[in-house]
C-alpha cells in the first residue's frame, strides 16, 4: 500500500514568550495545512523515487524555498496519521491504528490546543477527508471544538464528480470534482474570516479511484483513462 505523504504548504508556528505559564504570541498569523493523501515521493519532484514526475510549478515553488524531509515515516495507511497529525500523539496512544478505527472524543485537537494558549484568537475549520471517526457518521471535526467542518466523513469516494459531501450537519450530493469542491470551499471560509485562521485542507487525491481531473485544473495535457 502506498504510504501516505503529507505536504506542508504553509504553517507558521507562533513564536511564544512564557509568562506565569501562559504562552502569549507575539503575533498571530494565518495557518493553512494542507494534506494529500496516499500520495507518494515518487509523484513529487525533487526526490528520487519515480520515473514519471507531474507538472508542479507550485509545490516545486514552495519545496525550493522551504524545508524538505528526506529521512522520515510514516504509518502504512491514513486513519493513524491524520489522528496522530492532529492529536501530537503515536497511534497506539490515540487507539486509531488502522483504517475505519475510531479517535477517542476526549482528545484534544491541535486546533483547540492552538485556539486555547492564543486566548481565542483563532477560527478553525476543516475542509476535506475526514476518516479518523470509524463509521460513527455522529462525530465529526465540530465534535471536537472545529468551528466548520465540509467533505468527506469516509476513506474514499467512489466517483471524483459524484460523491457524498457533508456540511454543517447534512449529506448532498456534489457532482463537482472533489478536488475543486474542496479547494472552493477552504477558499470561501476564509474569505468571510475576520479573525486569524486555522485551515486543515484535506484533499482525497490522489486517492483511488484515478478519475481524470478537468482540463483548466492541470497542465499535463491529455491524460490517458487509468488502467
Amino acid at each position: 500500500m502506498t504510504k501516505t505523504f503529507y505536504i506542508l504548504i504553509s504553517i507558521f508556528f507562533l513564536s511564544c514568550e512564557i509568562n506565569q505559564n501562559r504562552k502569549t504570541p507575539d503575533k498571530e498569523p494565518n495557518i493553512l495545512f494542507i494534506i494529500a493523501d496516499d500520495m507518494g515521493k515518487d509523484a513529487l519532484n525533487g526526490y528520487a523515487e519515480g520515473t514519471i514526475k507531474p507538472h508542479t510549478p507550485h509545490l516545486d515553488a514552495i519545496r525550493k524555498a522551504g524545508v524538505n524531509f528526506t529521512n522520515f515515516w510514516t504509518y502504512p495507511t491514513c486513519s493513524p496519521t491524520r489522528a496522530s497529525m492532529i492529536t501530537g500523539k503515536y497511534g497506539y496512544r490515540t487507539d486509531v491504528r488502522w483504517a475505519n478505527q475510531k479517535l477517542n472524543e476526549n482528545e484534544v485537537l491541535l486546533q483547540k490546543y492552538i485556539r486555547e494558549y492564543t486566548d481565542d484568537s483563532y477560527a478553525t475549520a476543516v475542509v476535506g477527508k475526514w476518516h479518523i471517526s470509524g463509521y460513527d457518521t455522529t462525530i465529526n471535526p465540530e465534535t471536537f471544538g472545529i468551528d466548520y467542518y465540509a467533505g468527506i466523513f469516509i476513506g474514499s469516494v467512489k466517483d471524483y464528480y459524484n460523491w457524498p459531501l457533508s456540511e454543517k450537519g447534512k449529506q448532498t450530493i456534489s457532482k463537482e470534482y472533489t478536488t475543486k469542491k474542496f479547494t472552493d470551499l477552504a477558499f470561501n471560509w476564509i474569505n468571510k474570516q475576520e479573525k486569524p485562521w486555522f485551515m486543515w485542507l484535506a484533499y482525497n487525491a490522489p486517492h483511488t479511484p484515478f478519475h481524470i481531473p478537468p482540463a483548466e485544473m492541470h497542465s499535463q495535457g491529455g491524460l490517458p483513462p487509468y488502467n
